[in-house]
């Protein structure tokens, strides 16, 4: 679950450095009071660090796992709840011991750090109660056929995503 809240905080952090991006060429209209120099270095430090965090995040097991070791369904979805939560507390823990240095960084940069720590409480409860469910039930139905071994993941990575835009 490290590798699926990591992609949905580099899909996060990507969108707001473009939205960043576009304010500051003067393409949308926006309330924020900062020189076009300091949103354009936010929209750069943004984009750098979501492809850092996306590069991270390719790298991790995704099915290694699974294709080796026999596991009931139920227990591949306690497992998911349980590492959703602790991929939840990590990112809330990272988010808070960022705050304090983000006193004189300008505001797009403590967006970003509002993401991460968004991207945690996802993971703490709507993963847990939400989307790994969804993706059991996704499952079991069998309702794609043969393409459900590889919906699950997908399905997870759209509901941690939709929980970062209902709970923003």
């Amino acid at each position: 679950m490290l590798d699926l809240g990591l992609f949905a905080v580099s899909a996060a952090l990507i969108g707001l450095a473009a939205a960043v991006m576009l304010v500051a060429l003067g393409l949308v209209d926006a309330e924020i009071e900062i020189a076009t120099g300091a949103l354009l270095i936010s929209a750069l430090v943004l984009a750098v660090v979501g492809c850092f965090t996306a590069g991270i995040a390719s790298e991790g097991p995704v099915r290694r796992n699974r294709k080796i070791v026999g596991n009931s369904e139920i227990e591949i979805a306690i497992a998911r709840a349980v590492s959703a939560f602790a991929v939840g507390l990590i990112f809330v823990f990272a988010a808070t011991r960022l705050q304090p240095l983000i006193d004189d960084v300008p505001f797009p940069l403590v967006v970003g750090i509002d993401l991460l720590e968004l991207a945690g409480r996802v993971g703490l409860w709507v993963m847990p109660l939400i989307g790994v469910p969804l993706a059991l039930g996704v499952k079991l139905t069998e309702l794609l056929g043969r393409a459900v071994e590889e919906t699950e993941l997908p399905v997870l990575f759209v509901v941690w995503i939709a929980g970062m835009m209902l709970l923003r």
